[in-house]
């Protein structure tokens, strides 16, 4: 079931185009990732209402470490595949 989420998230995040900013984030975070998950878990309402995102999903699989660092590899792997694809 994790799994699933973790492949659906960076799916999403692949299709929005925000792949590479994503990495940065999620990259320059991974050392705080207990602080950031509380965080996330703080702001969860205000981001659903604002930006209609249901993260309240997401939170309970990225509270693992592993789960985060599988998200990273995930984009990467999608932007990658992506960026092979495209034609210039």
């Amino acid at each position: 079931m994790s799994e699933a989420l973790i492949l659906e998230l960076a799916k999403k995040i692949q299709t929005t185009g925000f792949a590479v900013p994503a990495v940065v984030l999620l990259e320059s975070m991974l050392p705080l990732h207990n602080v950031m998950f509380n965080l996330g878990t703080a702001v969860e309402p205000m981001i659903n209402s604002v930006l209609g995102f249901q993260l309240d999903k997401y939170l309970p699989v990225l509270e693992s470490r592993e789960n985060y660092e599988r998200l990273l590899q995930l984009i990467e792997q999608e932007s990658k595949s992506a960026g092979g694809k495209k034609s210039c």
